[in-house]
């Protein structure tokens, strides 16, 4: 039986193409911070790869009303955007290098994020046209650790599972590409059962994507 090839990369978004993180934390702090919850840098390091709706409830632990969760994960979106709209972000080291790396060796490139902002992200970094397809937390019922971004990446970009590696920085992410039946390179020595772990993207290269025995 003919073993399938390498013909997709899927990136996540933040910590690995760019990195928001700090906008992030400012967001929450300001949200929980009106609302008087205990929120700290260690909190948000809890809340890294998974869904805006999950961040709310792990930290705040079920203490308001669904409608008053619209309204905070609103309030919270308002808030990250803002950050967003004042700044100019810029792609990780190694990011760019990758990208043309892949581009002259014809394998397509996707980026699978559970955030919402997804779309202005990109735009604001002018990396739009680097990807064939992009998918955000609105295109799926379930995020990371699910599979459900990465399966969705792949289908738009018409190839299987099989034929793909994710570049992650989250033990959520991590275990959705693992689910996914993707192999992963995890941005990070601290992740568990990446199939490769560099320390950060400084070290991508596609000689360690196409290491990967397919």
């Amino acid at each position: 039986m003919q073993m399938p090839k390498l013909k997709a990369v899927i990136f996540d978004l933040d910590g690995v193409i760019t990195c928001t993180d700090e906008y992030h934390y400012l967001a929450w702090k300001k949200l929980f911070d009106r609302l008087g919850i205990e929120f700290s840098r260690r909190e948000n390091e809890q809340l890294k790869g998974i869904g805006r709706r999950e961040s709310f409830e792990l930290i705040a632990g079920g203490k308001f009303s669904g409608d008053k969760v619209d309204r905070y994960l609103r309030e919270k979106n308002e808030y990250y955007i803002k950050f967003l709209d004042n700044n100019k972000l810029s792609p990780l080291p190694g990011i760019t290098k990758l990208l043309e790396q892949l581009n002259s060796a014809g394998i397509s490139k996707a980026v699978a994020s559970g955030s919402r902002n997804a779309p202005q992200i990109l735009n604001n970094l002018g990396m739009t046209a680097c990807f064939e397809a992009i998918v955000d937390g609105s295109m799926c019922t379930k995020s990371k650790p699910a599979p459900d971004l990465f399966l969705l990446a792949a289908e738009k970009l018409c190839v299987s599972p099989a034929e793909c590696v994710v570049v992650e920085d989250s033990q959520a992410g991590i275990q959705a590409a693992a689910d996914a039946g993707m192999k992963s390179i995890g941005i990070g020595n601290y992740l568990r059962n990446a199939d490769f772990c560099l320390a950060d993207t400084r070290l991508l290269d596609i000689s360690i994507v196409l290491s990967f025995n397919f």
